[in-house]
């Protein structure tokens, strides 16, 4: 049934993991000494779903571009996989089955986050001025916990509907 408790955390999964194409995951700002004492640099590394960049700042302005296409796959599969889910409301078992490889799917991007951050942290040299984990970092999380609530509430209807068999 569409109106039950579990579709409620599926739409939040869905409307998360939609809002990472969106929302910026990472921010540092480090500041390099140059050469000579008054002349500094600064480098910019910003990571979304969609690229990560990084732009050093300071005499001549170079940029890099690093493709997150695996990001975008992982995220974009999640997406589909939760409305194939929401739609499965008649045969719970499988629902169960698929909200655990959501669940999986989702620790996956957390995980393939957490190395890309990484790897923008070795691009980037000097002192760091800021660094920041935008709301973009924690929304595969706060993803993962919602579908273990939906899966609660999917079996929670399951047990529900095997009493009922049992008392007929």
């Amino acid at each position: 049934m569409l109106q039950r408790l579990q579709t409620l955390f599926l739409c939040g999964i869905l409307f998360l993991t939609t809002a990472l194409f969106f929302v910026e995951i990472w921010e540092q700002t480090n500041l390099n000494p140059g050469p000579e004492a008054p002349l500094k640099t600064t480098e910019t590394g910003t990571l979304s779903l969609n690229s990560l960049t990084i732009i050093k700042a300071g005499e001549g302005q170079t940029q890099l571009n690093h493709s997150t296409f695996l990001l975008q796959v992982i995220a974009g599969v999640s997406i589909l996989l939760t409305i194939v889910i929401i739609f499965l409301y008649k045969n719970r078992l499988l629902q169960i089955r698929m909200v655990n490889l959501l669940n999986l799917l989702l620790a996956g991007l957390l995980t393939a986050l957490i190395f890309e951050i990484q790897f923008a942290e070795k691009q980037l040299s000097g002192t760091i001025i800021n660094k920041s984990y935008e709301i973009g970092t924690f929304l595969p999380a706060i993803s993962i916990i919602l579908g273990f609530f939906a899966n609660k509430y999917i079996r929670k209807d399951e047990k529900l509907v095997r009493s009922m068999d049992r008392i007929r």
